[in-house]
């Protein structure tokens, strides 16, 4: 799913940014910010499940698989 940037929070990002980084650096700070964005929208949105709800399901999903 493509994160929709806004763009003062990004120029934030990159205004945050060491004087002298490299390419990579600022690339994995944008990378890092919108992957945060995403996750704080999908708990605003709901869209989340506790450790033990997840273990349920791979727990499942293998059992069915070794059958």
């Amino acid at each position: 799913m493509a994160t929709v940037m806004d763009r003062k929070k990004l120029l934030k990002v990159v205004r945050d940014l060491p004087e002298s980084c490299t390419l990579d650096e600022a690339v994995y700070r944008i990378q890092l910010w919108a992957a945060i964005e995403e996750a704080e929208a999908d708990i605003a949105a709901g869209r989340v499940s506790t450790q033990s709800e997840v273990e349920s399901r791979l727990k499942a999903k293998w059992r069915r698989k070794q059958r």
